[in-house]
């Protein structure tokens, strides 16, 4: 595969990483915006799930800068270090992880599939989890 197309690939991924671990300091910092439509939710009455604290919250843009950071090196220094380039494996089996889902709020495998967050996941977050997976594992190989 033609490197360029490896460098776009890497380099959308990291401004998607960065852009969802920006929205994650929003929430944690007390924005609403998308707030009430990103979380798992109970069939019966549409309660959530459960509902991160700001810890949580930061936690998980941490990780998402972190993954933003892993492709840029990867896009800025390919083939200099092997552990970047697995990094992107791992990536990759994350999101096919979460593309799987717990078999009962996420993923393709859910249960639970008449809320407003699950006709999300279908719609969004599914497709975008599955588009990261497959760019981290073919950006890993090529």
């Amino acid at each position: 595969m033609d490197p360029l197309y490896i460098n776009i690939l890497l380099g959308v991924n990291s401004i998607i990483f960065l852009s969802l671990s920006l929205l994650h300091v929003y929430w944690a910092s007390g924005g609403q915006w998308a707030g009430g439509q990103v979380l798992p939710q109970m069939e019966t009455r549409g309660d959530k799930v459960f509902i991160p604290g700001k810890g949580m919250t930061l936690s998980v843009a941490a990780g998402l800068l972190s993954f933003s950071i892993l492709n840029a090196v990867n896009l800025y220094n390919q083939r200099s270090q092997p552990l970047f380039r697995y990094g992107l494996l791992a990536l990759g089996l994350i999101f096919i992880v979460r593309v799987l889902g717990d078999f009962k709020y996420v993923g393709i495998a859910k249960c639970v599939r008449n809320t407003e967050f699950a006709q999300n996941d279908d719609r969004i977050f599914i497709p975008l989890c599955a588009y990261l997976a497959l760019s981290s594992v073919v950006a890993y190989f090529f």
